[in-house]
């Protein structure tokens, strides 16, 4: 099987329904899925582009986790959570943007993503968890667009590369250096 379309009329999938689909290089998630299971797509690893519809309200842990030929996803503005691991190791992937309703990233979310040189965070962000961008060894741009700083832990961003840069709302420079954005970080 090469190719996956989910038809609209599908609502729901259960968790690792399509995992390990070695051979599967195209993916349609269609409208009507309204969350992304556990493990669903799991170890995909020939699936190159993913776009998640606006209904869908989260992105659960492992969905995505060694899709290593993921090199774009679009992560829908319904989408209000992203689970651990959800996008773990996929290394091809080079940026990512999350959308404004998306409150928390869980933890691993992003690890060992190598190929990930931007991110682009969104106002609705209040917590992002433990190494959820650990060793995305080629981040140069991080962009938080939260007037106030989102929660993290100092290990979040651990692992990057040093030239990396982290761009935050004007004049919110200073809060969030004091709540642990800092050069000691970026």
């Amino acid at each position: 099987m090469t190719s996956v379309t989910i038809p609209d009329s599908v609502t729901s999938i259960g968790d690792y329904a399509f995992s390990y689909l070695r051979k599967c290089t195209s993916l349609n998630i269609g409208k009507g899925v309204t969350s992304i299971p556990t493990g669903a797509f799991y170890y995909c690893d020939k699936i190159t582009s993913v776009t998640i519809h606006d209904n869908a309200t989260s992105i659960g842990g492992s969905a995505f986790q060694y899709c290593t030929g993921l090199t774009s996803v679009t992560i829908g503005d319904g989408v209000t959570s992203i689970g651990g691991s959800a996008f773990r190791d996929c290394s091809a992937l080079t940026s990512v943007t999350i959308p404004d309703n998306v409150t928390s990233i869980g933890t691993w979310a992003f690890r060992d993503c190598s190929g990930l040189t931007s991110v682009d965070i969104g106002i609705g962000m209040t917590d992002i968890g433990n190494y959820a961008f650990y060793n995305c060894t080629q981040l140069t741009t991080v962009i938080s667009r939260r007037t106030s700083p989102p929660g993290f832990r100092s290990d979040a961003f651990s692992a990057i590369s040093s030239e990396c840069k982290c761009y935050v709302p004007i004049g919110t420079r200073s809060d969030y250096i004091v709540a642990g954005w800092s050069e000691g970080v970026f």
